[in-house]
């Protein structure tokens, strides 16, 4: 199944599935004629037909209810247990709320505040504007962002960037890598001086200690505070070492930390047409499994190869709801940030006729993204609001584009 335009979402293992429900409708009975009519409608195998009632079918093939209910029977006569009752797993409030998610950091302190504490993974994270707003700046920002390693508090993740559009500049991502590769280095010296001024404050109360213990009797309580003394050293040598290994593994980490190791664990695909985005869409599990540190999966954009392209609006629908499903299946399954890159079109009021830039897709597209940003220019300054979010109030921020790229 090279499209894999199912009509369920189905639990997360359910991505990918394969064999008799995932068998192509090329193997059935079916007059030509009417296979025709089920493949420009988007029918592509078995799982495609899960929950279809035969009013719906009918409607949508421009074929007569009988013919609608033989088309169901067909599928289920071949293939009896081809559209079993759809298997549930149950997670309780407590697992839900204990369950570990990672946040991968935008580099704008404000962004990632607005979002909590950066894009969330288990996700679908929008980010919608208008061209030159800096939405793709965000994609590649976030491709490299998600690799700082894990000693310095980062993900140490890997990243897969579906590109629609063609606006994926490497030399922009070496940017990004090389101010990162900086800002690291500078944590690495900032750890170097306080190490230093850690251990000379720890040689200078030792001089201190020496000299009080040649003038000072002794007394009862001596013993006392002797022992917390001694708990004191023993705590300040555990804080050195500590500070120590830390500088020593953050310097390791930072020498293997260089701008083609980060290019090399972006992977990359350009896609032509619809068609190639859910055919790739459709065999990225197996590639996740492979690559089991792949954390963040950017669609740049989501909306390029569904605009002016269709004119059956239904069949659009129908594959970008199954699209999003898969995205969704994804970012549950494999524990992804999932972020997608919308473009905004010019929207006509019914009652007042007066126009407004609005997310393309439509409203049905809207309720697939679990959070969505809208950036937006204001007095010549980029700003980001918080349009959806499950667990944040709606409000603005602004931030900047720079060479280092977003902040």
């Amino acid at each position: 199944n090279m499209l894999g335009l199912s009509r369920q979402g189905g639990t997360p293992g359910n991505v990918g599935v394969t064999g008799v429900a995932g068998r192509d409708l090329a193997t059935f009975p079916f007059p030509p004629t009417l296979r025709t009519k089920l493949l420009n409608a988007g029918f592509r195998d078995v799982k495609d037909f899960t929950g279809v009632r035969p009013l719906e079918l009918a409607r949508e093939l421009k074929i007569s209810n009988e013919e609608a209910v033989q088309v169901l029977r067909t599928i289920k006569d071949n293939t009896p247990s081809a559209l079993p009752p759809a298997t549930l797993e149950g997670k309780t409030a407590f697992d839900l709320i204990t369950t570990e998610r990672r946040c991968i950091s935008t580099l704008c302190e404000d962004i990632d505040q607005l979002l909590g504490n950066g894009i969330p993974s288990n996700q679908l994270t929008e980010f919608c504007g208008v061209p030159g707003i800096g939405k793709t700046q965000m994609s590649m920002q976030l491709a490299v962002s998600v690799q700082i390693p894990e000693i310095f508090d980062g993900p140490g993740g890997e990243c897969v960037y579906i590109d629609t559009e063609g606006s994926f500049v490497v030399e922009r991502a070496r940017d990004m890598a090389e101010a990162i590769i900086d800002w690291l280095g500078s944590i690495v010296a900032q750890d170097e001086v306080e190490l230093e001024q850690f251990v000379q404050l720890e040689e200078q109360e030792e001089e201190e200690e020496r000299n009080a213990n040649t003038t000072t009797t002794q007394h009862s309580n001596s013993n006392n505070d002797n022992n917390i003394k001694s708990e004191q050293r023993l705590q300040q040598q555990q804080e050195r070492d500590f500070r120590v290994r830390r500088l020593s593994e953050r310097k390791a980490a930072l020498a293997d930390f260089t701008v083609d190791a980060i290019l090399s664990r972006i992977y990359y695909y350009r896609v032509h047409d619809y068609i190639e985005q859910i055919a790739l869409l459709n065999v990225l599990p197996q590639f996740i499994k492979d690559h089991p540190k792949v954390m963040v999966l950017v669609v740049d954009s989501v909306t390029f190869h569904f605009r002016g392209e269709f004119k059956d609006y239904m069949l659009r629908t129908r594959i970008l709801n199954s699209m999003a499903q898969t995205l969704t299946a994804l970012a549950e399954q494999y524990q992804l940030a999932v972020v997608i890159v919308n473009q905004v079109t010019t929207k006509i009021g019914r009652v007042d006729g007066n126009s407004e830039l609005a997310p393309a897709l439509g409203h049905s597209w809207a309720h697939n993204c679990t959070s969505r940003i809208i950036l937006f220019w204001k007095e010549g300054h980029r700003h980001a609001y918080l349009a959806k979010s499950p667990s944040m109030e709606a409000r603005t921020v602004s931030f900047i584009v720079t060479r280092a790229g977003i902040r």
